[in-house]
Order: C-alpha cells, then sequence, then structure tokens
C-alpha cells in the first residue's frame, strides 16, 4: 500500500487527471433518488471535491499515503451506501438503513435463489465486482492526485466554489455529499434510539389486562379469517382488471348475503418484507424493520392470535410459503401451522410460488372450516400468487376441481419466471394478472366456500415494488371486512361500503387495527 501511495512513483498525468476528476464528481453529486438522476443533477461544482484534491495531494511525508488509503476507502463506502439508497428506493421506496438493511441481505439471497439461481449467483457477483472496482478505481484516483500540481488545481477549484457563492450562480456550489454522509450517520444514531424507544413498546401492551370473560364477546360463534393477498396495494386501483374483478366480486357477495366495507391501511413496508405487516396488524405495533422484528421475539409481548386463544378460538397459521421450520411461529402461540410441508399440495410449484391461493384456501377449508365438531376458527393466512415474478400463473377453476392441486400442472399460463428488471411495463402488465386472479380467488372462497357466521379480513401487506408501484407511491394497502351479520360491521363506520376504496375512504394505519378490534369486539367493562 505504501508503494501505491507514496510520492516517489512516477504518477499520472493530464490525460488521467480528467477521468479521476468526472469520478469524483459524479459520485459527489450522484442523487440516491431514482427519479432525481438527470444531467440536470450534475451540473454543479461540489465543494467537496477541491477539498478531497487538496487532502490527496498534500505534501505530508510519511503520513500521507495512511491519509489517502483511508480517504479512497471512505470514498469507496460512501460510493456503496448511496448505491445501497438508489437500490432501496427502487425496491422498496424508501431510504436505505445502514443499521437493519444489511441483515435482510441474506432473506433476499434465499428468496431470489427460489426464483432463479443463476439471477442470484449473478447478482452475488456483480455486487462483489463492483465494491472492487468502486475500491481500485478510488484507490487509482488518490495516486492521480497524489503530486503537487494538484495543489494548484484543488485551490483553484476551491476558490471558485467558495467564489460562487457570492455571485448569482450560488446554488451552484453545493455541499450535498458532506449533507448525505451527516444523515447517515444521524440515521444510525436514530435507528439506534428507535430500537430502545420500540424495547419500552413492547414491554407496554394496552391491552393485555383485559379479563377472559370480556375479551371478543361480541365475536363469539363466529370464525375470523385474517388473510393477506401478497402485493396487494393501491396500485391495483389504478389498473383496469383488478378493479373491474372487485366490482364483479362485489355483486356477487351482495348476492350471498354479505355486507362489505372497505378502507386504506399504511403498511409498514413497501415492495416485499411481508412479515414485517403481518407483525404489526397482529401486534398493534409499529414493526418497520426487521431489528424490531427480531426484537419482538424476545419479547414474551401477547399479539391478536394470543388474545383469540385466550377468549377461546382455536388458532391457525397457514403460511405455505414456508418450506423451512419456522420458529416465530411458536412465539405466536398458534395451535395449528400450515406450511408447504402439510398442506398436501400435490401440484408443480409456480416458479418461486409454491402452490395457488385457491388450493391453499381449499385445503384450509378441508382442515379446518369442515372439521366435525369444532370450535371457531381464528387464522392468520398468507396468499402468494401475486408474489414476484408473477408468472407463470394458476388458472380459476370450479372449487369441486381442485382436489389435492395435481391439476395444476396443466392449469396454468404464462411463461417459467420471467423477470425483467428493465422492463418496468411488462413486470406491470404481469402484475395486473396476478393480483386479479388472487382477487378473484379470494372473494370466491368468501362467496361460495364460507358457510358458518364468520367475520373475514381480507388485507394487501404492502405495494408491489417500486419499478410497478412507482417510486412516488404511498404506502397504502386495501383492506376489507365482510360478514354476513351486518352488526359486526358497525364499529366500520366512514368506511365505503362495497370493495372499492376511493379517496375518501379512511386511511388508518396498519398498527391500529389490533386495537380496534379488541375495543369494537369486546364487552365494556
Amino acid at each position: 500500500m505504501r508503494r501505491i501511495f507514496s510520492e516517489k512513483q512516477n504518477t499520472p498525468g493530464l490525460i488521467a487527471t480528467l477521468p479521476a476528476l468526472l469520478l469524483l464528481h459524479v459520485v459527489l453529486l450522484l442523487p440516491t433518488y431514482p427519479d432525481n438522476i438527470v444531467p440536470r443533477a450534475f451540473a454543479y461544482l461540489p465543494i467537496e471535491m477541491p477539498v478531497l484534491i487538496l487532502l490527496f495531494a498534500a505534501p505530508l511525508g510519511g503520513s500521507g499515503f495512511v491519509l489517502r488509503a483511508v480517504l479512497a476507502l471512505a470514498l469507496a463506502a460512501f460510493s456503496i451506501v448511496k448505491l445501497a439508497n438508489i437500490a432501496t428506493f427502487l425496491g422498496f421506496n424508501r431510504a436505505f438503513n445502514p443499521v437493519v438493511d444489511p441483515s435482510l441481505i441474506p432473506i433476499a439471497i434465499d428468496t431470489l435463489s427460489m426464483t432463479s439461481k443463476g439471477l442470484v449467483a449473478g447478482a452475488v457477483v456483480g455486487a462483489v465486482v463492483l465494491i472492487a472496482a468502486l475500491i481500485a478505481l478510488f484507490f487509482w484516483a488518490s495516486r492521480v492526485f497524489a503530486r503537487p500540481p494538484m495543489l494548484v488545481l484543488g485551490g483553484i477549484l476551491l476558490a471558485t466554489a467558495v467564489g460562487l457563492k457570492f455571485t448569482p450562480w450560488r446554488d451552484y456550489s453545493v455541499l450535498e455529499a458532506s449533507a448525505f454522509a451527516r444523515d447517515q450517520v444521524a440515521n444510525v444514531s436514530l435507528s439506534l434510539a428507535a430500537a430502545e424507544q420500540f424495547k419500552r413498546d413492547v414491554a407496554a401492551d394496552p391491552f393485555r389486562d383485559i379479563p377472559g370473560e370480556r375479551l371478543l364477546t361480541r365475536l363469539k360463534g363466529n370464525d375470523v379469517l385474517l388473510i393477506f393477498v401478497e402485493a396487494y396495494g393501491r396500485t391495483a386501483f389504478d389498473l383496469d382488471a383488478p378493479v373491474r374483478q372487485l366490482r364483479e366480486s362485489e355483486a356477487a357477495l351482495r348476492a350471498a348475503g354479505y355486507v362489505l366495507r372497505s378502507g386504506w391501511l399504511v403498511s409498514p413496508t413497501f415492495g416485499g418484507a411481508s412479515w414485517l405487516a403481518h407483525s404489526t396488524f397482529v401486534t398493534g405495533l409499529s414493526i418497520e424493520d426487521h431489528q424490531r422484528y427480531n426484537t419482538l421475539f424476545v419479547s414474551g409481548y401477547k399479539t391478536l392470535i394470543h388474545d383469540f386463544a385466550r377468549a377461546g378460538w382455536r388458532t391457525s397459521a397457514v403460511m405455505p410459503l414456508f418450506t423451512r421450520p419456522w420458529p416465530e411461529g411458536g412465539f405466536f402461540g398458534f395451535d395449528a401451522i400450515y406450511t408447504a410441508n402439510n398442506l398436501g399440495y400435490a401440484g408443480p410449484p409456480f416458479g418461486y410460488i409454491t402452490m395457488p391461493d385457491q388450493y391453499v384456501l381449499s385445503a384450509f377449508r378441508a382442515r379446518e372450516l369442515d372439521a366435525p365438531d369444532r370450535k371457531p376458527v381464528m387464522v392468520e393466512m398468507a396468499l402468494n400468487s401475486s408474489h414476484l415474478p408473477w408468472t407463470p400463473r394458476p388458472h380459476f377453476l370450479p372449487w369441486e376441481n381442485v382436489g389435492d392441486g395435481a391439476i395444476f400442472a396443466t392449469e396454468r399460463e404464462g411463461e417459467d419466471v420471467d423477470i425483467d428488471w428493465l422492463a418496468p411495463q411488462k413486470m406491470r402488465s404481469q402484475y395486473e394478472l396476478a393480483v386479479t386472479y388472487a382477487i378473484k380467488t379470494v372473494f370466491s372462497f368468501a362467496e361460495t366456500q364460507v358457510k358458518a357466521p364468520a367475520l373475514i379480513i381480507i388485507l394487501g401487506d404492502h405495494q408491489p415494488v417500486s419499478l410497478v408501484s412507482g417510486t412516488g407511491a404511498s404506502r397504502d394497502v386495501p383492506i376489507h371486512i365482510l360478514a354476513r351479520d351486518p352488526a359486526l360491521l358497525d364499529s366500520f363506520t366512514g368506511w365505503t361500503d362495497g370493495l372499492v376504496p376511493d379517496a375518501q375512504s379512511p386511511v388508518w394505519k396498519m398498527d391500529a387495527m389490533r386495537g380496534h378490534i379488541l375495543k369494537a369486539f369486546s364487552a365494556e367493562p
């Protein structure tokens, strides 16, 4: 390393100075929000650039190479965090969190590997090559600037940047890179403080002392079905096919005797990490990142699942994507857990999706709703046919034809696992087809397969990825409440009548739902 940064080397001349300047200029000004990456974003003079040049060129003797090595590594890390922000905005419509997001990398790799091992290998190799290339480029740039003439260049650029502040073009001299670095340090501090606050929130459950004899008494005798539909976000309501299907399902449900209410919930996540939405709903806590999720499971906190179990319901989870042990299930305290391993599916997977939504619902009905002499059932279910990559897709079948699912070997359409990240319109079209299938399936299940008295809650977990929903999209997801007994919907005043919420429909935070359910359906003290 001493050899690389020594001033006694033969150093490159002017022909290398221009690309080195361009490298610094682009990295320092690169926006982290994808929509802001336009030519105009680079039409500024970053004040940090001449400062860095002066530091690289400083005649510090034997300690100079150490300073240049540190600066080169810091610039590489700075670039990586900026690129991580861009990638996080594209996928999840939020900034990168350096405290908690690195823990999601193994989960992302595991998820993508079920879709395409080649894609995962390419992504991992690409990331390693990119990081190595950035480090090498900044080491090279530090050598280019490590020569006395660069002191003159740095001085001229610094004087120009400062001088601009006293002209009408003052806005073209910027410190955006310093602000970004400052914000990253502040975000680390805020994340650590938020983690401590969350621990205090977990320790203070306002509903844990509701006596069992009052708990959820107004729901006695009713099954309660809590069904999450993957990637069913507000974006779906900008598309023709899902809204058309909702109108058709609404008419069929009304004919079947249902009363319907709909609104919007603000999900704690965007584009992925469905478990954050599930846990937020059932805990009444805003679980916005994996750090909070992990904190929850060592807390002994009681959830809506525990509430129903304490009030006399049989509780179950239906998680068809899980092919491995699910230790979190023990925390929630379900009486029964159904995963890909014990749902009895005999058909083929649909890429990443282990089995179609229609089979999942049919298997749940056979195992729980059709069981003889049973208690009322409370289920938390995840339906995944509308999960990325949205192809191939199952055909919707008459319910009596579903059987063990083997029929889906031929009852399918679409290309096998075709994710084209460079064609967002194609992804949007595939999403439209997949989410329409999911909507048709889940509401047909409510209409034709649920016979006993029930309160049915159907909602989205999060919006689809930003390439489909747009980088400016909200975190809103639809929620629908269905029951044949109108009295069960009395507490949802102001909600839209039907299945299509609009701009006037209420918007609640998802963490408000546990408290609302417990207050609305428990007896007054």
